[in-house]
């Protein structure tokens, strides 16, 4: 049995089985990793926390004048001495710490809350990252054709499908204007970038 003949036999069956495999060939290769795309986004939160420490240093004593500004606030001034005006008030310095926070607390007092400042440190940031992933998508199209160079009528009317956004397979029905019948074609496209 020749080459010939076995072509002669099976030609039907053996074009099938080449077609299929390059159809898969080229689908395997249109499979592309999913496109990721991250967004980070950072936002301050409030958050309470717990003392866990507290630090209280001995008073020092301080002279202090007690004044109500323009707009009617009570101000306090530190002197370096004692005068007639000053009153004897006690400065305690204090360090609070907490799971995450620490503060530097100055108390001033006679007995009655004179004043307090400080300045907490909190450095607490939320942070949500979020990944989407896209995957190349395949969808079908219909599509009309009709020559713009000649005088013949020879429309086309046909289907097109996009396999993953990198293969065409197209098949159509056009008339042909010579032979006054329709004619079946196919075609393939492939992405090239």
């Amino acid at each position: 049995m020749s080459m010939n003949s076995i072509w002669q036999k099976y030609k039907v069956i053996i074009t099938i089985v080449v077609c299929a495999l390059v159809f898969m060939t080229v689908v395997r290769q249109c499979e592309k990793e999913p496109t990721i795309r991250t967004v980070t986004e950072t936002k301050t939160v409030i958050v309470h926390d717990t003392i866990t420490k507290t630090v209280i240093s001995e008073p020092k004593v301080v002279y202090v004048k007690k004044y109500v500004d323009v707009k009617g606030d009570t101000k306090i001034v530190y002197l370096e001495k004692q005068d007639t005006s000053a009153t004897e008030a006690k400065e305690y310095k204090s360090t609070i710490k907490g799971t995450k926070a620490s503060a530097e607390v100055t108390v001033l007092t006679t007995g009655d809350l004179l004043d307090i400042s400080g300045i907490i440190t909190y450095p607490e940031l939320e942070t949500t990252t979020t990944i989407t992933k896209t995957k190349a998508k395949s969808g079908l199209f219909v599509f009309g054709q009709v020559p713009l160079n000649t005088n013949n009528i020879s429309v086309e009317l046909g289907l097109a499908y996009q396999f993953k956004n990198t293969l065409m397979l197209m098949g159509g029905v056009q008339y042909n204007d010579f032979t006054k019948s329709a004619d079946l074609k196919v075609g393939i496209g492939v992405k090239i970038f």
